[in-house]
């Protein structure tokens, strides 16, 4: 019920999970896909420019897939320790 609230028209789509099968996987779940599929879905349905998103640790990182870009942005590694860099993302007029 609460994905079925994203708007059309995002520029930037920013959830704490991550969707079903992206940059949601990692060895401290035996590096099983743990996302939202109903999240994944929406995004499908409304594509941002970019889903930007946190809580799967070991899957930081970026990747595009269609019109939107996924980021992962969890600074921290499994044990929460700060080893990621930040992620920057430039958000330009259409």
């Amino acid at each position: 019920q609460a994905w079925s609230q994203i708007p059309e028209g995002l520029d930037v789509l920013v959830t704490h999970g991550p969707p079903f099968g992206v940059l949601d996987s990692s060895p401290s779940v035996g590096c099983h896909m743990v996302g939202c599929r109903l999240l994944f879905n929406r995004i499908q349905d409304v594509r941002p420019r970019f889903s930007v998103f946190g809580h799967i640790h070991g899957g930081y990182g970026r990747r595009k897939i269609g019109e939107t870009e996924f980021l992962n942005v969890s600074l921290c590694d499994e044990r929460y320790e700060p080893v990621q860099p930040p992620q920057v993302i430039e958000v330009s007029a259409k």
